[in-house]
C-alpha cells in the first residue's frame, strides 16, 4: 500500500513539474513570438499615504491593452502620478480641474481624446485631469495631494459615473468584506492579466469564439460587456448618500459642476426601470443640494443608439463618447471671460 502511494505521489509530482515547465515554456514562447501580448509594462496604480488614495507610478510610461482588441494605448504619468502632460502647478485662476474615476481618466483612449482635453478649446482655458480609477471616498485625499503639489484648484468639474459610483457610501463603510474565495479569484485574474502573456492569449481567443465566450460568462470566468450586463435593482439611499459625499467634496472650491454619466443599465439588462429611477433620483438630489448638474444622458440617447459611445466589449467611453460628453459639458460651462 505504501509503495502504491509513493508511486502515485511520484507520478503526480512529475505531472505537476512537467505541466509547470510546459506553461513556463509557453509563456516565454508567446512573449517572443507575439511581443504585443507581453504583459510587462502594463498599467498599474500605487497606493499613496498608506493607501488612502491611488495614483499612477510617478513618471512611468505604461501600456493599457484590452484582451478583446478594443484598445491598446500608451499611458504617461507625470512626476506626481497623474495622467496629465501639463504642469498642474502652472494653472491659472480660470482653468478647470477634472475629478472622477476611470471615465475621465480616459480608460482605453489616448490622452488627447479625453473629455477634459477636449474641453480646452471650447472653454478657452486649460483643463487639468486629476481623475484616477478610484472610489469617491478617496477623491478628497487626491485633490488635497494635488493642491500640496501646487495645483491652485478653484474650478472643479466632477465627471461622475452612475454605473460604477452611485452607491450608499455610509452602508458600504460598514459592509461585510467580500467573500474571500471570490475576492481571491478576482485578484488572481488581475494578477494574470498583468503578468501572463499565455493568459492574455487564451482570454483573447475566448472573446473571439462566441459559443465559448457565452459559457465562460455563465461560469463567471470572464465579465460580460454589454451582452449579459445585468444592471442593478433600485437602491433608495444611493442618491442622497452620494450627493452628501459630493457636496462635502466640492465645498472648498469657487465653482463646481457635476457631469452625470449615465449607466449602461438604462438601456440593457433586467433593471432598466430601476436604473432610470436611480438616475432621476440622483439628478434631483444634486439639484436640491445646489450642485450645478450636466446630465449627459439626453446627448447619449439622442442618436437612438446610446451604446455606440462605449467600446464594443468594455463599459468605458470610446473616443466618440468622450467627444459627445465634452460637447455637452462645454455647452453648459462658462467659457473663459464669459459672464455666464
Amino acid at each position: 500500500m505504501n509503495g502504491r502511494l509513493k508511486n502515485l505521489a511520484s507520478s503526480t509530482l512529475i505531472v505537476l513539474v512537467v505541466t509547470a515547465l510546459t506553461l513556463l515554456a509557453g509563456e516565454f514562447a508567446i512573449r517572443w513570438l507575439m511581443p504585443q501580448l507581453d504583459p510587462s509594462g502594463q498599467l498599474e496604480f500605487v497606493g499613496v499615504d498608506g493607501g488612502r488614495f491611488l495614483t499612477g507610478r510617478p513618471g512611468a510610461v505604461q501600456r493599457q491593452v484590452k484582451n478583446t482588441g478594443d484598445f491598446d494605448v500608451t499611458i504617461r504619468f507625470d512626476a506626481h502620478g497623474f495622467r496629465e502632460s501639463k504642469d498642474i502647478a502652472a494653472a491659472a485662476a480660470d482653468d478647470w480641474f477634472v475629478m472622477g474615476d476611470s471615465l475621465p481618466f480616459g480608460w482605453g483612449v489616448d490622452e488627447a481624446e479625453r473629455v477634459g482635453n477636449r474641453l480646452e478649446a471650447p472653454l478657452g482655458a486649460h483643463v487639468f485631469t486629476l481623475a484616477i480609477p478610484t472610489s469617491p471616498p478617496m477623491w478628497p485625499a487626491t485633490l488635497a495631494y494635488a493642491e500640496a503639489k501646487g495645483a491652485p484648484i478653484r474650478n472643479l468639474l466632477i465627471v461622475f459615473s452612475t454605473e460604477a459610483r452611485l452607491a450608499d457610501y455610509e452602508r458600504l463603510a460598514t459592509a461585510t468584506p467580500p467573500n474571500s474565495a471570490s475576492f481571491a479569484f478576482l485578484k488572481g485574474k488581475v494578477w494574470l492579466m498583468s503578468h501572463s502573456a499565455l493568459y492574455f492569449l487564451v482570454t483573447s481567443a475566448i472573446h473571439r469564439l462566441p459559443a465559448v465566450k457565452t459559457k465562460a460568462i455563465a461560469w463567471g470566468l470572464i465579465n460580460p460587456a454589454h451582452e449579459g450586463f445585468p444592471g442593478r435593482a433600485h437602491v433608495p439611499t444611493a442618491a442622497a448618500s452620494t450627493t452628501r459625499l459630493l457636496k462635502a467634496l466640492s465645498a472648498p472650491y469657487a465653482r463646481v459642476a457635476v457631469a452625470v454619466a449615465p449607466s449602461r443599465g438604462l438601456w440593457v439588462g433586467e433593471h432598466r426601470a430601476d436604473e432610470d429611477r436611480m438616475h432621476r433620483d440622483f439628478l434631483a438630489a444634486l439639484a436640491a443640494a445646489g450642485l450645478p448638474v450636466v446630465d449627459l444622458r439626453p446627448a447619449f440617447e439622442a442618436g437612438g443608439n446610446p451604446l455606440q459611445w462605449f467600446f464594443r466589449h468594455d463599459g468605458h467611453w470610446n473616443s466618440a463618447g468622450h467627444r459627445i460628453a465634452a460637447e455637452t459639458i462645454a455647452a453648459a460651462l462658462p467659457a473663459k471671460g464669459s459672464a455666464r
